[in-house]
């Protein structure tokens, strides 16, 4: 019974986490579409994952695992962020 429970348990997915936000133009606080968002691990080697800012600038990363991530932001007309 008890081997059971230890095997079970060690099925069970990690969890999981999510980062959203919104990317505002630094001056004019204005959101800014069209702005490549990418969240890189900083502690393991998992593949960056990156998004396209939607019209009022949000973006929202899902499915993450546990860690630190650095994000960065690349626009035509800006310099880069991170």
């Amino acid at each position: 019974m008890i081997a059971a429970f230890l095997f079970a348990a060690l099925l069970q997915a990690a969890p999981t986490y999510a980062i959203s936000g919104t990317v505002v133009h630094g001056t004019a606080g204005s959101p800014l579409a069209k702005t490549r968002i990418s969240a890189v691990s900083t502690v393991n080697s998992s593949p960056a994952q990156s998004m396209v800012t939607a019209a009022d600038g949000r973006f929202h990363f899902e499915g993450l695992p546990a860690g630190k991530y650095r994000l960065t932001a690349e626009r035509l007309g800006f310099s880069p962020q991170g």
